[in-house]
């Protein structure tokens, strides 16, 4: 760890990155389908598959905070609203 110059988007850069804003997309077009319950509960298992390989993108969590609201789900909760925030901190 002697270099200077550390570039932090460098090290954050992760393969599995491109695999969160796969999924996330696969959750868009699921709810952009939506009407049946099936297509919600695809899009919500995708939102959280984006979440699982890229955490650090606000984008993951407020995808499946809308889902859960959209789904009338109770367990949204005070962590999934403001972790995205703390994240960005």
């Amino acid at each position: 760890m002697n270099e200077k110059n550390i570039d932090i988007k460098n090290i954050l850069q992760h393969p599995r990155r491109s695999l969160g804003n796969r999924h996330r997309s696969q959750a868009e077009k699921f709810l952009k389908l939506g009407g049946d319950q099936k297509n919600m509960m695809w899009a919500e298992q995708n939102a959280k598959q984006a979440i699982l390989y890229d955490f650090t993108n606000p984008e993951n969590w407020h995808l499946l905070v809308e889902i859960k609201i959209m789904n009338k789900d109770d367990s949204v909760s005070y962590t999934h609203l403001t972790l995205p925030t703390i994240l960005l901190v």
